[in-house]
């Protein structure tokens, strides 16, 4: 079972990653731009795996081409 002090450290990194991300990188043309913010996603989402639903806002960020809007998985 985690302790609190490693769901905190989680909930910690997963806000420091969600502040780096930027949600609109689909768009980029540099490879190395979307690169990283393909990596900060799937880190988003492996943290999130890994707390599970502590009732924390734990949200993606993602943007819909068609729409051209931000949802939220």
């Amino acid at each position: 079972m985690e302790t609190l002090s490693s769901i905190d450290k989680d909930l910690a990194t997963f806000a420091s990653v969600r502040a780096q991300y930027d949600p609109w990188y689909e768009f980029s043309d540099d490879h190395r731009v979307w690169l990283n913010h393909f990596s900060l996603r799937r880190e988003l989402t492996y943290i999130r795996a890994r707390l599970g639903l502590w009732g924390q806002d734990l949200t993606v960020p993602v943007c819909n081409p068609v729409t051209g809007s931000l949802e939220y998985a």
